[in-house]
C-alpha cells in the first residue's frame, strides 16, 4: 500500500522507490511505529542485495539501525549506524557518513567523540555554523 502511494507520487522509478525505504524506516522508527519501520528496513535490505554497492548497503544498515533504536536495542543500533558510516565512507559519501555517525552517537548515552567526528566532517564539507557564521543567511 505505501509503495503504491509512493509510486503514484514519484512514478515507478526503482531508484526513487529504493531511496524511500531507508528514510521511511527512520521516520517510522522515530514515530515509534516499529512494524512499518521493520517493513521498510526489510525492503532496504532487499534493494541492497540486488544492487550490491556500498551506498545501497549503507542505506540498509542505516534502516536496520533506525529499527534497532526504535526497539530500544542500543548496541545493535549503534553497530548498524557505524557500519552505515563506514560503507558511506567507502562510497565517498561524506555527508551521509557523518550523518550516520550522528545517528550512532545519539543512540543511548550520547557519544561525544562520534559527535565531534561528525561535526569535523560537516565543517570540512562547508557547513556554516548558525552563530557567527560569515556571509549571512541563505
Amino acid at each position: 500500500m505505501q509503495q503504491q502511494a509512493a509510486a503514484a507520487r514519484y512514478g515507478d522509478c526503482p531508484s526513487c522507490t529504493a531511496l524511500l525505504h531507508p528514510v521511511a524506516a527512520e521516520a517510522f522508527a522515530a514515530l515509534g511505529d516499529t512494524p512499518a519501520a521493520a517493513e521498510h528496513a526489510r525492503a532496504a535490505e532487499r534493494v541492497a542485495r540486488l544492487c550490491q554497492s556500498s551506498a545501497w548497503s549503507a542505506m540498509a544498515e542505516s534502516a536496520a539501525g533506525s529499527l534497532a533504536a526504535a526497539r530500544g536495542d542500543v548496541r545493535p543500533a549503534r553497530r548498524h549506524h557505524l557500519a552505515a558510516a563506514s560503507l558511506y565512507e567507502r562510497a565517498r559519501q561524506s555527508y551521509w557518513a557523518a550523518r550516520s555517525k550522528v545517528r550512532a552517537a545519539l543512540v543511548g548515552t550520547p557519544d561525544r567523540t562520534l559527535l565531534a567526528e561528525a561535526s569535523a566532517a560537516f565543517d570540512t564539507l562547508g557547513a556554516l555554523r548558525p552563530s557567527g557564521s560569515p556571509g549571512g543567511t541563505c
